[in-house]
């Protein structure tokens, strides 16, 4: 079950990079303000859930370290 877990942990931190890729070529490609700030908003926000979800996953490691004790 844990390992489950990790490895859709991980299958949506390669989401959200590819999500924050995505958002940057878009960026560079728009010429409106609004639009421009609403990329850098949401490019923001896929960083912000992937450090989350790097953060799960270290903790899960150290609860399986913690384990084998």
């Amino acid at each position: 079950m844990k390992e489950e877990v990790k490895t859709m942990i991980e299958n949506n931190i390669l989401m959200a990079e590819k999500a924050i890729e995505e958002e940057k070529n878009l960026l560079s490609l728009e010429t409106s303000f609004e639009n421009m700030m609403k990329r850098r908003i949401a490019i923001e926000k896929w960083r912000g859930y992937s450090e989350a979800l790097k953060r799960i996953l270290e903790e899960l490691g150290k609860e399986g370290k913690n384990e084998n004790r």
